[in-house]
């Protein structure tokens, strides 16, 4: 398989996997100069990346693109560029390509989708059982839930009393 390098793939080294369903942790450098000392300084930094298939282990060399996948996966493999330990490439399942996550996403949405109309059709026969039938939705009312307290009534303004209970 040959692979070309875009401007936005990144090289990183997996730190944690297999802990997350999906994910991976992942260590990326950069360099950044020090103007002052005129020196460059290597800096570190760990990003969450979406694993579909779970394929990386711990240790792996991987070329990842920013692809936003949830809240806090913002990046994907899209290669793994040096495999760890003595387990070859060839007992773990291969990484998605481009297309293939998007197709894969797309059923995944078709079938939410269709869940979502089941729901729908469900509420829809179950329709007429509302609050005051005892439905789901707002519980019936209790006795003596006023709100307050044990129903007493608030005092206000009463110097040294701000804000205590009377009985009624």
């Amino acid at each position: 398989m040959r692979f070309t390098l875009s401007l936005h793939d990144i090289t990183a080294t997996v730190v944690s996997a297999g802990r997350m369903t999906q994910a991976a942790k992942v260590r990326t450098f950069k360099q950044k100069y020090n103007s002052y000392l005129q020196k460059h300084f290597t800096l570190t930094r760990h990003t969450l990346v979406a694993d579909p298939t779970s394929a990386l282990r711990t240790g792996d060399v991987i070329r990842m693109v920013p692809e936003r996948h949830s809240k806090r996966i913002r990046h994907v493999v899209t290669q793994i560029v040096a495999p760890a330990g003595a387990e070859g490439m060839a007992e773990r399942p291969r990484v998605l390509t481009g297309k293939e996550r998007e197709r894969a996403r797309g059923e995944k949405r078709a079938r939410k989708v269709e869940r979502r109309e089941g729901r729908k059709e469900e509420g829809k026969k179950r329709e007429g059982r509302g609050k005051e039938e005892g439905g789901r939705r707002g519980g019936r009312k209790r006795a003596g839930s006023e709100g307050v307290g044990d129903g007493g009534k608030v005092i206000s303004g009463v110097a040294g009393n701000e804000g205590s209970i009377k009985k009624a």
